[in-house]
């Protein structure tokens, strides 16, 4: 079966959140989160790293794209609406991600994403993780300073703040914000535009 295209994917996923309203009573959406993603590496010079273009493609700017249409249909209006989407620490720079194409595409075209919506009547950011602590991470890479990496438990109360405490508890409207990990602990770091130039 075909995957959705993305505007199929994104209007098919708002209309399920307008029926969740409609059925559950629930006044208004005030914020809208989007978690989803997935890393792949490979280059786009075999059919192996196009297939991971398209992957990340699909679960990173896709997903993005979708959040940003529920956001777009829900946030404009609302007091302090909230978008924040899911950025990577790792595509920031000059350098390019020729050992994982796709990610970096993905990635930089959600960077882009979050300018555009924050001209869109909400306040739109994006949190910049390096390596999320997941079983899965921990898996792949046994060996690895687990201490250093990126506490999602951590990320999500950082979020929750946001949600709550309104414009003055937010990093600045359209920014990239990435966050500082140490002895298994992360807190917010530096704002960032998205050309990455410190706010």
């Amino acid at each position: 079966e075909p995957k959705p295209s993305f505007a199929a994917a994104a209007l098919d996923a708002g209309d399920k959140v307008a029926e969740l309203l409609r059925v559950s009573g629930a006044p208004r959406v005030n914020t809208v989160v989007c978690t989803a993603g997935a890393w792949a590496g490979g280059g786009v010079g075999d059919a192996d790293g196009l297939a991971a273009v398209d992957a990340m493609m699909g679960a990173n700017l896709q997903s993005a794209v979708t959040a940003s249409h529920i956001a777009a249909q829900h946030l404009p209006g609302t007091p302090d609406g909230l978008l924040v989407l899911t950025g990577a620490a790792g595509v920031l720079g000059e350098s390019g991600t020729d050992f994982m194409a796709g990610y970096g595409m993905a990635k930089v075209a959600t960077h882009q994403l979050v300018a555009s919506m924050a001209d869109s009547g909400m306040h739109a950011v994006a949190i910049l993780p390096n390596v999320i602590d997941t079983p899965n991470n921990r898996i792949a890479m046994p060996d690895a300073d687990h201490a250093s990496w990126d506490s999602a438990d951590d990320m999500a109360d950082m979020i929750m703040a946001w949600a709550k405490g309104g414009s003055e508890a937010r990093p600045p409207n359209g920014s990239l914000v990435k966050v500082v990990s140490e002895g298994g602990k992360t807190t917010q770091g530096a704002a960032l535009s998205h050309t990455g130039k410190i706010l």
